[in-house]
């Protein structure tokens, strides 16, 4: 049996996966849409009527975190370093909120739930019963801030990353990783996950897939992933991104929207413009001078987009949830 190739866009709602034997991108690739791993964890602890103990791998917070605060107030909730870093980098924070941080737990009896944003055991169970059992490589994309140092703004040291590398002629393949950086804790978790399980494979930023999911040409693109949270908009010509920006969707009205995606456009956009307005920031190299821009959109909050400024939906493999896995697959193809 033939071995495939697995693309994993793990969000805050849901898990995006493709797959994939010849690496082809087709309406007919293995799909599935299912719910995220940060919710069904969260699920766990909120159906727990005993002391948690959280270990295995640092993972996406948002719903799963406040089910554990919420859980911690009348409830022991004891997490190994790597599983606590899923509530925030900042293990004394993560103490803050009534969380106890320990290699493993001592007294009673605890529900013990392993995190991580892979949940290749269940796939593979899944799967196997429809004759799929060899997945030969793994990308997978999660959104990570990274861990910013004592004092600084997490948007700013995030952007940071994303500013170096466009301001170095950067490429989307420039965005994936195959080795543990440091910077990112829930890209590196991802990795360290694959390598425990002995699979090969590489780690991207959601955001980042999503807009390469987008792209259908090497005619000039303006891309825009309008997400729950975030909202990332790229300028990208012969697959090089001349610009990009990235806000928070819940700040952004029709107006600022047009503003910011003119100006990214036109190669002005100003970093500390998006910064100052709650936004992570912006760096444009250069304009893209030609009228005839292709413009896609995608992302669960993609009404938000005027539609005066003429976007088409983007529907890679003929599925709106596959830009991310696209991406992903897209990504895979650049670094071989």
């Amino acid at each position: 049996m033939s071995d495939y190739f697995m693309a994993i866009d793990v969000g805050v709602g849901t898990q995006d996966i493709m797959m994939s034997k010849d690496g082809c991108i087709s309406e007919n690739n293995i799909k599935l849409v299912l719910p995220s791993p940060t919710r069904l964890k969260a699920k766990m602890v909120k159906n727990s009527n005993s002391d948690i103990f959280c270990n295995g791998y640092t993972m996406g917070g948002g719903p799963l975190s406040k089910e554990l605060e919420r859980h911690a107030a009348n409830h022991k909730v004891v997490m190994t370093p790597d599983a606590g870093r899923t509530v925030s980098d900042d293990l004394e924070e993560v103490k803050d909120r009534g969380i106890e941080i320990k290699d493993c737990p001592t007294g009673s009896s605890f529900d013990i739930i392993k995190l991580g944003d892979l949940m290749l055991t269940e796939l593979n169970s899944a799967l196997g019963g429809f004759g799929i059992k060899k997945t030969s490589e793994i990308g997978v994309a999660v959104q990570d801030h990274g861990v910013a140092p004592k004092g600084m703004s997490d948007r700013k040291f995030r952007f940071e990353f994303i500013r170096d590398v466009i301001e170095n002629r950067g490429r989307f393949e420039d965005f994936v990783f195959k080795e543990k950086s440091g910077r990112f804790s829930r890209i590196d978790a991802a990795l360290k996950n694959m390598n425990d399980l002995g699979i090969d494979g590489f780690a991207m930023d959601s955001k980042i897939a999503a807009l390469l999911g987008c792209i259908e040409s090497d005619s000039p693109h303006l891309v825009v992933d309008a997400g729950n949270g975030h909202f990332m908009a790229a300028t990208v010509k012969n697959k090089e991104i001349l610009g990009i920006m990235e806000h928070h969707t819940r700040k952004l009205d029709e107006a600022k929207i047009k503003k910011f995606l003119q100006k990214l456009v036109n190669g002005d956009l100003k970093n500390e413009e998006v910064f100052e307005d709650g936004g992570h920031g912006a760096c444009a190299l250069e304009g893209i001078k030609t009228k005839n821009i292709e413009k896609r959109l995608t992302g669960p909050q993609r009404g938000v987009v005027p539609k005066s400024l003429g976007f088409k939906q983007a529907c890679p493999a003929g599925d709106v949830m596959m830009t991310g896995p696209v991406g992903i697959f897209k990504a895979s193809q650049m670094i071989e």
